[in-house]
């Protein structure tokens, strides 16, 4: 296919992918109307948990984060997990369900927790085990039983 410039063009209109001349792999992507779709999509619920784990500078949390997010996907759950930092807390809690501490603010945690409280959020301190656990279950379970 030749481009209105007379230069061949490397994109085929014929089955929505990328040609690279000389290249064995090539990239396909969705049709038009993939955006559309998507928002209709029966795996994007509007009624999702919403859940922040917060630690000291926001390196642990990021990681408690991931595993939570794996085990939500294993257990079919619709929930989004999001990782911040401490003094990024006030500006987060507005439209979340759930806060997770992490232990190592354990001292500051009723200062936390009255904060949360404020805005409606319920609220949980994690175990000291949270950043050796294999999977995010355990951060999942208590992220579950402060929403409820």
């Amino acid at each position: 296919m030749l481009h209105p410039s007379g230069i061949p063009s490397l994109v085929s209109t014929q089955y929505s992918r990328a040609v690279f001349p000389g290249v064995r792999k090539q990239l396909y992507w969705p049709g038009p109307g993939y955006r559309t779709k998507l928002k209709q999509s029966k795996h994007r619920k509007a009624e999702s948990m919403r859940i922040l784990v917060i630690c000291g500078a926001g390196a642990s949390s990021t990681f408690v984060a991931l595993r939570m997010r794996r085990t939500i996907s294993e257990r079919g759950l619709a929930a989004t997990v999001a990782a911040a930092s401490e003094t990024e807390l006030p500006d987060a809690l507005a439209g979340i369900d759930a806060l997770l501490v992490g232990p190592h603010l354990a001292a500051r945690f009723p200062e936390i927790r009255a904060l949360a409280a404020e805005h409606g959020v319920g609220c949980a301190l994690l175990a000291d085990t949270i950043f050796t656990a294999r999977d995010g279950s355990e951060a999942l379970d208590a992220a579950l039983a402060a929403a409820a």
